[in-house]
């Protein structure tokens, strides 16, 4: 959307009543949850049982694993549920020795 199109927009919603505004908050909000399940869905799909992966764990900490188990919102790495958003494949797990 151009700029000058979203401050015309803004400039709307500076007109409209407290129930429009709510209106509008629950038809936003709507959306976007609209955006984030169809995004973790599309990520669900690019992951298989036994694929190598890694992740961003707590303190910056990345954690590299074997998918064991496939969730509806996350796949089970080691002993950690971990969110398909937050998973990237790699080609191998280092075992430690």
């Amino acid at each position: 959307m151009p700029q000058q199109e979203l401050i015309d927009t803004f400039r709307a919603l500076d007109k409209l009543s407290e129930k429009e505004l709510r209106q509008a908050n629950k038809y936003i909000c709507d959306k976007l949850s609209q955006i984030r399940t169809r995004a973790s869905m599309m990520a669900k799909y690019q992951f298989n049982i036994d694929d190598n992966v890694e992740y961003t764990a707590k303190y910056g900490v990345v954690a590299k694993g074997k998918i064991s188990k496939i969730n509806r919102t996350t796949a089970r790495v080691g002993y950690y549920n971990v969110p398909f958003s937050m998973l990237r494949k790699v080609a191998e797990v280092e075992k430690a020795a």
